[in-house]
């Protein structure tokens, strides 16, 4: 979800280092979770070991340049080759945000990695 080169300048991507559930699986006996795992393998001392374990990236932010909406930014992290978090436009009403809510739960034990739950943003108007 990384690419070697980046188009724009001066442009700071944040993100998040994740390993997969499904390739977790393979090192369960030795570390006691995921997390735990993906930062003990961005320490390596050496570098190239660090791909032995799988490890993917979620894009969410950049930092130094300016947006009109959260869509924008995740469609020009897309173009510039990172994964971006999912992500979907806010329903304008809370019946629809509360459909929203469910179909996440839904889905959670589904999705190959850990998750704490959804961030939202937008402005609500009461």
């Amino acid at each position: 979800g990384v690419p070697t080169q980046i188009a724009l300048p001066h442009l700071e991507i944040r993100g998040e280092v994740y390993q997969p559930l499904s390739i977790f699986e393979t090192f369960k006996e030795k570390f006691s979770n995921p997390r735990n795992l993906a930062a003990g393998a961005l320490k390596q001392k050496v570098a190239r070991k660090t791909k032995d374990y799988g490890l993917r990236f979620f894009a969410y932010d950049v930092l130094h340049r300016d947006f009109e909406t959260q869509s924008e930014k995740m469609v020009l992290l897309q173009s510039l080759g990172f994964q971006p978090v999912e992500w979907k436009v806010l329903p304008s009403n809370a019946d629809a945000l509360q459909k929203l809510w469910e179909n996440y739960l839904q889905r959670r034990g589904e999705l190959d990695y850990e998750n704490d739950g959804i961030v939202l943003k937008g402005e609500f108007v009461s």
